[in-house]
């Protein structure tokens, strides 16, 4: 299908929503309601279809990749756990700056938020992803990253679903000990560990690639808002 709906996003916006395979789209969006598409970045024809439609680009999405080998996760560095709960979806309420959505000037900054916050909420709800690391300072959540389990060309993968640190944290080096405990558990279960970034978020993709991640794919990122 060209195009299908998102029920978990339109729960949150409010509004219809639905997914859209630009390379695959022929008919014009007509109906009222958010539109979501991602496209590779050589794909330029793709682009201008869409763009022709009323789409927009929010975000240039860079997905990196290496391999795990194994090693020891800090001490900071545990699953989560029922307790973190709410410290965790705050976090994930306040730490995002340059994700699709806050980056779109369409959605509101405290809408943005949210999308953040109940993505993280599945993870303890038990209905998104497979596990979740919980950085911890002076005992208390200060970041998390969030685990999720795929499949790639016959390679078994795990995906940063989503990393963030709390902003009175960063600058500590926990997205750094995050990421190398998920990279060392995750070498005996996967072929090939993989993250997303904004080509925005030029300190993350630093990081990663200190950490031995390389450029697998480029993808843009477009939203059309029908009233």
């Amino acid at each position: 299908m060209a195009v299908r709906e998102d029920g978990w996003l339109a729960e949150r916006l409010g509004r219809p929503a639905f997914t859209v395979d630009g390379s695959a789209l022929e008919e014009d969006v007509a109906a009222a309601g958010f539109y979501q598409a991602r496209v590779p970045a050589d794909d330029v024809a793709a682009v201008q279809r869409l763009s022709a439609l009323g789409f927009s680009v929010v975000d240039t999405t860079l997905t990196l990749g290496r391999t795990p080998v194994p090693g020891s996760a800090p001490s900071s560095v545990v699953r989560a756990k029922p307790e973190h709960r709410e410290a965790v979806v705050e976090i994930a309420r306040t730490a995002f700056r340059f994700s699709r959505f806050h980056l779109d000037p369409e959605v509101p900054a405290e809408l943005a938020n949210r999308i953040k916050a109940d993505w993280i909420e599945s993870y303890f709800a038990g209905t998104r992803g497979e596990h979740l690391l919980v950085a911890l300072a002076d005992g208390r959540p200060a970041g998390f990253l969030a685990v999720i389990a795929g499949e790639d060309a016959g390679k078994a993968l795990r995906t940063i679903d989503l990393i963030a640190v709390a902003p009175s944290a960063q600058g500590r080096g926990l997205a750094r000990a995050l990421t190398g405990a998920f990279v060392a558990e995750s070498a005996r279960v996967c072929d090939e560990v993989r993250v997303g970034t904004q080509a925005a978020n030029v300190p993350a993709t630093r990081l990663y690639e200190s950490m031995g991640f390389a450029l697998v794919r480029a993808q843009y990122a477009l939203h059309l808002h029908v009233a």
